[in-house]
């Protein structure tokens, strides 16, 4: 899954939308399957990004800042990203399974999808 983020690294968008402003894209997996719109956005994803190495196999450090490694356009090579709950996770967890228990009512109501 693709997520978008603002300059608060909160998603804000996810999937293959270009619609809306933000500060990265990055592609995550397994974390939000099955999840609903609220329970997504209610999380902060802050990419980690790939480091040249030094002669010992560390980080590159000049002058302070780290080397990254850059694609033929410019831009720093994403190596996996930090998420978690920006919102009370309580919260987000209550609303989750509302959204889930609604899918369970909705498909009873159809014909007991679960049986």
């Amino acid at each position: 899954m693709i997520v978008y983020t603002d300059k608060e690294d909160k998603i804000v968008a996810y999937g293959e939308t270009t619609d809306i402003e933000y500060k990265n894209r990055v592609e995550i997996n397994g974390m939000f399957e099955n999840k609903c719109d609220e329970y997504i956005f209610g999380h902060k994803c802050i990419p980690h990004y790939k480091c040249e190495l030094d002669s010992t196999g560390q980080d590159k450090i000049v002058n302070g800042k780290p080397q990254y490694i850059l694609d033929e356009n410019g831009n720093k090579i994403v190596d996996g990203a930090s998420v978690y709950p920006w919102e009370e996770y309580y919260y987000i967890k209550s609303v989750q399974k509302s959204y889930e228990d609604s899918l369970i009512r909705m498909a009873d109501l159809i014909g007991g999808a679960y049986e």
